[in-house]
Order: structure tokens, then sequence, then C-alpha cells
């Protein structure tokens, strides 16, 4: 069965990239999709609700639970992020800010 993973991400270097400081506000989001503990893809899906000034986590939650993305890692999350990510089930992991996406992914693959 495939997992996916998403990461609140700097930029659009993958799995070389950072994850952001911010949940709702990051430019991209890294999406990782992982099978028997290994990553078989990685997307790169641009943030659409980063530019909004106002209730932009609840509307990156629903986004990234239309792509099955459970569980989502990022430097931090808002409270409307987190009431909406807990609603739909989809887990919340916070990680440094400026860790690389491969080791958090690593991290969560080996203390899931």
């Amino acid at each position: 069965m495939v997992k996916r993973i998403g990461v609140a991400s700097e930029g659009s270097r993958g799995l070389e990239d950072a994850v952001a400081s911010t949940y709702g506000k990051c430019g991209v989001f890294t999406i990782i999709d992982v099978e028997h503990g290994s990553v078989v893809d990685v997307k790169i899906q641009a943030n659409v609700y980063a530019s909004r000034s106002v209730g932009v986590g609840p509307l990156v939650s629903e986004m990234l639970h239309k792509l099955n993305v459970d569980p989502v890692i990022a430097g931090e999350f808002g409270p409307g992020a987190l009431q909406v990510l807990q609603e739909v089930g989809i887990k919340t992991i916070v990680k440094p800010p400026g860790t690389r996406v491969r080791d958090a992914i690593r991290e969560h693959l080996e203390n899931p």
C-alpha cells in the first residue's frame, strides 16, 4: 500500500529541499509516495492559497486531503489548519524549519 506524505517546503527541489517554517503560507508542498519503506515517487504541488491573507490553513488542509496526503510535515501549524486536519484524519508532524525533506521523511519512516 502506498503512503502519501506531504511536506511544507521552502522551494521546488523535492527531497533536497527544506521544511518550511509555516504550513499554510509555504510556497509548495513536496508530495512523497512511499511503499514498503521506500520512496517511489516525488511530486511538487504548488500552494495556490499561499498569497491569501486569511483562512489559508483550512483551505490548504482540504487541498491535501483531496490529494490523499497523510501525514503532513511542517515547521508550524496554525489553529485553523490543525482543526481541519484533525477533522479529516490527517496526522501532523512538526519538524524544525530548515530540516532537509529527505531527512524528515527518513525520521518519520523510522519512528512512525
